[in-house]
């Protein structure tokens, strides 16, 4: 089975099971595995609207809006991301279709040009929406693309955390040097992120402020990434969450990227 994992937890549908006794032993490849499982864009099968809320560093904020649509279909995810609003940016979208092996496939549809592009390479390093999200923080990353050292246990928001350092593989690609994640206990959801520049520097953090059950699955709610040195950070607030039995694969195309919504 090929375990992911996601820095964009936000939004993320997350059907937790409780620990069973005795998995403080995990490595920390296995929490970030039973966290992978439940996270990310994927969402598993459902229809989301969220709100992005970016602030400069001088505090003024800008809003965007969109629906995330997303898919699980034989273990791998497909999603995507319309924007909604303002008007200048209307009808950009995002197409995510993950992969068994290797990068998962991301098409970007901007309305003034009229052209889905790929994002390949180095450009997955580009930020997206203007935000504090990188296009990679947006993808699943294999769980066996990085080496994941269990650090000592820690507490966040009053929640026991399972903390893991992870270093990515060379051949990953990653922006980043190592991440940090806080995983809790009670129900594997990560809760924060520290992300760290290749040299050691700490850059961004990421810190899921509000997670709830819905229909018997967590989902966090209300998540902001701060950009360390910038000053500025990107909030993403679920508005809106419509669990499915299934959505087509007819929304999950090129062609579906560039229909109006």
């Amino acid at each position: 089975m090929t375990h992911r994992f996601s820095i964009l937890v936000a939004a993320a549908l997350l059907a937790c099971p409780r620990p069973a006794a005795g998995e403080d032993a995990l490595t920390g490849k296995q929490v970030m595995e039973k966290a992978g499982d439940l996270s990310g864009l994927g969402l598993q099968t459902s229809v989301a609207k969220v709100k992005m809320l970016l602030t400069d560093s001088t505090g003024q904020k800008r809003e965007r809006l969109f629906v995330i649509r997303s898919k699980v279909s034989a273990g791998l995810r497909k999603m995507i991301l319309k924007v909604l609003s303002p008007a200048d940016v209307a009808g950009t979208g995002l197409l995510l279709l993950e992969k068994s092996k290797g990068n998962d496939d991301q098409y970007l549809y901007l309305p003034e040009t009229g052209k889905v592009r790929k994002i390949a390479g180095k450009q997955s390093h580009g930020t997206f929406l203007s935000s504090d999200f990188l296009y990679w923080d947006l993808r699943h990353h294999d769980v066996g693309d990085a080496d994941h050292e269990r650090l000592p246990d820690d507490t966040v928001s009053g929640m026991k955390c399972r903390v893991v350092k992870s270093v990515p593989h060379q051949d990953a690609d990653a922006p980043y040097g190592h991440i940090v994640t806080w995983v809790a206990a009670s129900n594997d959801v990560p809760v924060k992120m520290e992300l760290f520049n290749p040299k050691g520097k700490k850059i961004k953090k990421l810190f899921n402020s509000r997670i709830e059950k819905k229909e018997g699955r967590w989902v966090v709610m209300e998540s902001k990434m701060t950009d360390l040195a910038g000053g500025h950070s990107t909030q993403l607030l679920v508005q809106a969450l419509e669990f499915k039995d299934d959505i087509s694969d007819d929304e999950f195309t090129k062609v579906a990227l560039q229909r109006v919504e």
